[in-house]
């Protein structure tokens, strides 16, 4: 997403919860990408939504830029420093066990 690229995803469909077609419906809704369910996917119909982009330069051009909308730089550090408001607060401070 940083890299403003658009995307064809194409979900796991026995992920927990069903995640990932619901984070990839989130990118689709914004314009950034296609969803293309596993279940329907052939060689065929994946190569015919890879010709169509190609063919499409202004679409690829918007979903790139939608994409970078919605993409998160900095998410690796907001999950840590969540993750470091859940740990005891003198964690850092004790001695290494040998």
């Amino acid at each position: 997403a940083v890299a403003g690229r658009p995307a064809i995803l194409i979900p796991y469909p026995y992920a927990a919860d069903n995640h990932q077609e619901a984070n990839a419906r989130s990118l689709v809704e914004e314009g950034a990408a296609i969803m293309m369910k596993d279940r329907e996917v052939t060689g065929e119909k994946l190569a015919a939504e890879i010709r169509a982009l190609l063919d499409d330069q202004h679409k690829l051009t918007a979903m790139g830029e939608a994409m970078k909308r919605c993409a998160r730089p900095n998410a690796a550090k907001v999950i840590v420093d969540e993750c470091m408001k859940l740990l005891p607060r003198n964690i850092g401070t004790q001695e290494p066990r040998n």
